[in-house]
C-alpha cells in the first residue's frame, strides 16, 4: 500500500489549499470592486479639495517563496479617475495606480494556516497619472499630485488590509473547516 510522508501531505494540503487564483480572488473580494476617497482637503492649509474614484481590476498573483515557505506576490491595478478642486477650479486626472503586496504564509496550531500581509509602503503604490488639460498637468507638477496619490493609496490599502474583514479572511481554521464538514 502506498502514501506519503505526513510531512509531504502538509506540504501538498498547503500549496493546494492557498493558491494564486485563491489568493487573488480573496484580495478581490476584501478589496471590493470600487474604491473611493474624498472629498478630502489637501495640499497646503487644506487649500485643495481631492475626490478620487477608483475601478479595480484584474488582481493578479504570484507564488514566491520567503524564510518561511510560501509565498505571494500580488499586484492590484485601479483604474483611476481624480479631482482636484483649487480655488473654485476643478483639475481633473485619468490613471492607472497598481498596488503591490507581499504576503506571507504559515501554519500555526493546532490546524490553521495564516496569511500575513506586509505593511503597504509608498514604494509599493506606482502611479501613472493624465492631466486633463495644461493647468491640470501644471498642478500635477507644482503639486506633486502624483506623490499625494501615492500617499493616500497606501494609507487606504493599510486600512483595508487591518479592517476585520481582512483579518478574517487571513485566518483559515481547516480544524474548524473538518469538524463543521463532518457534524453535517
Amino acid at each position: 500500500m502506498g502514501g506519503i510522508s505526513y510531512e509531504e501531505f502538509g506540504v501538498n494540503f498547503v500549496t493546494k489549499v492557498v493558491t494564486p487564483e485563491r489568493v487573488a480572488e480573496t484580495i478581490a473580494r476584501v478589496s471590493g470592486a470600487e474604491v473611493k476617497a474624498g472629498p478630502m482637503s489637501a495640499g497646503p492649509g487644506g487649500a485643495a479639495s481631492v475626490l478620487a474614484v477608483g475601478r479595480v481590476g484584474a488582481i493578479a498573483a504570484r507564488p514566491t517563496f520567503n524564510k518561511q515557505g510560501l509565498a505571494f506576490e500580488a499586484l492590484i491595478p485601479i483604474d483611476l479617475k481624480l479631482e482636484v478642486k483649487v480655488a473654485g477650479v476643478t483639475h481633473r486626472y485619468n490613471g492607472v495606480v497598481r498596488v503591490r503586496l507581499r504576503l506571507g504564509i504559515r501554519a500555526e496550531p493546532p490546524v490553521k494556516i495564516m496569511i500575513d500581509v506586509d505593511p503597504v509602503a509608498i514604494s509599493d503604490v506606482d502611479v501613472e497619472l493624465a492631466a486633463d488639460g495644461l493647468r491640470a498637468r501644471v498642478l500635477q507638477r507644482l503639486g506633486n499630485v502624483d506623490d499625494e496619490v501615492r500617499r493616500a493609496v497606501a494609507s487606504v490599502v493599510s486600512e483595508r488590509l487591518d479592517s476585520d474583514a481582512a483579518r478574517a479572511v487571513r485566518e483559515l481554521d481547516i480544524l474548524g473547516y473538518v469538524d463543521q464538514a463532518w457534524n453535517q
